[in-house]
C-alpha cells in the first residue's frame, strides 16, 4: 500500500442489559494525501443505544458522511508562492434513524509562501437543526429551529521565524437568523530566545433577531525558559460570555531525564459587579514524577 494512502475502520457493539435499541457503531475512512492531490472519505455510525460505559462518547445516535477533495499545484515562479491549494468539502450528519441535524459545505483557497507565511480564504454554507436553545453571548440565546447561513473568512499566518508571528483572521456572514462579524489575532511575540509572549485577541459581534451582543476573548501567555529542562509560564485570560477572568502560573522542571516537578497555581474570578474581580476558586498543586529504570 502506498505511503500516501491510509485506510481506517472499526466495528463495535456494546451489551448494556437495559438497552433495546441499536448498540452498534462502525466507521470507515480512506485518506489519500499525495503532494498534488488529496481525497478523504469517511462514514461513521453510532446507534441510539451504543454505550461504551468505560469509554467516552462525544455524540449519540447519529450518522455522519464526510468527503474532501484537494488540488495543490506548485507554481514554478509566482510571487514567492511555494504551493496553492484548492479544497472542497462536504459534511452531512443525520440522526441514527434519519432526519438532517447538520450540513456543512466549504470551499477553500490557500497559498503557502517560501518564507513560511500562509494565506487562507474560505466560504462555508451551513445548516443546523437546533433542538434546544444555547448561549452565544451574554444574555443572547439561539432559539430552537432550522437555520441555513453562509459565512466567509480570510486569514493570514506569519512564519515562526519572525519576532512577531501568528495569525490574523477576519470573518463576516450569516449566523443562524442574523449576522456574525469576527476578528482575531493569535500570535507570538519573541522578546529574547528565552522569553516570549503568546497573546490572543478575539472579537465577535452577533446581530440577530433573538438578540445582539459581543463574545470577546482576551488572553496572553508569558513563558520564560530558564534551561532546556526548566521553564516558568503565566496565563491570564478574560472571556466576556461569562465575565470571567482566570490566572494560571506554572513551573516545570525535568530534574532528571523522564522525571519532572510541576508547581501550578490557578484562580478564577468574576468581573460582574464593581471593584476588583471577586474570587470564585483557587488551587495550588505540586506534582512530582520519577522514572525508574530497571
Amino acid at each position: 500500500m502506498s505511503a500516501d494512502l491510509q485506510v481506517n475502520t472499526y466495528w463495535a457493539r456494546t451489551g448494556s442489559a437495559d438497552a433495546d435499541g441499536d448498540q452498534s457503531s462502525y466507521r470507515g475512512r480512506v485518506d489519500w494525501n499525495a503532494d498534488r492531490y488529496g481525497l478523504n472519505v469517511e462514514h461513521l455510525f453510532v446507534g441510539d443505544d451504543f454505550n461504551p460505559e468505560v469509554g467516552f462518547l462525544r455524540r449519540e445516535a447519529f450518522r455522519r458522511s464526510y468527503g474532501q477533495a484537494r488540488f495543490s499545484p506548485r507554481p514554478k515562479d509566482f510571487l514567492d508562492v511555494r504551493k496553492f491549494s484548492y479544497i472542497a468539502s462536504a459534511d452531512y450528519i443525520t440522526g441514527a434513524a434519519g432526519g438532517v441535524q447538520s450540513e456543512e459545505y466549504q470551499g477553500q483557497f490557500n497559498a503557502e509562501f517560501n518564507r513560511g507565511d500562509f494565506f487562507n480564504s474560505e466560504v462555508t454554507n451551513a445548516f443546523e437543526a437546533i433542538t434546544e436553545p444555547f448561549q452565544v453571548a451574554r444574555g443572547v440565546f439561539v432559539p430552537p429551529g432550522e437555520y441555513r447561513f453562509t459565512q466567509g473568512k480570510l486569514s493570514y499566518y506569519m512564519g515562526l521565524q519572525r519576532r512577531i508571528s501568528g495569525g490574523i483572521s477576519l470573518g463576516y456572514g450569516g449566523f443562524y437568523a442574523g449576522t456574525l462579524t469576527e476578528a482575531s489575532w493569535r500570535g507570538r511575540v519573541e522578546f529574547t530566545p528565552q522569553l516570549y509572549a503568546e497573546p490572543t485577541l478575539s472579537w465577535n459581534r452577533i446581530d440577530a433577531p433573538f438578540g445582539k451582543g459581543n463574545t470577546n476573548l482576551l488572553a496572553t501567555r508569558l513563558t520564560y525558559t530558564v534551561t532546556p529542562r526548566m521553564f516558568v509560564a503565566a496565563l491570564v485570560q478574560y472571556t466576556s460570555i461569562n465575565a470571567a477572568m482566570s490566572t494560571n502560573l506554572r513551573f516545570r522542571w525535568e530534574y532528571q531525564p523522564g522525571s519532572e516537578l510541576f508547581v501550578v497555581y490557578s484562580d478564577g474570578r468574576t468581573t460582574i459587579g464593581e471593584g476588583y474581580p471577586d474570587m470564585q476558586n483557587r488551587s495550588f498543586v505540586v506534582k512530582v514524577t520519577k522514572l525508574f529504570r530497571w
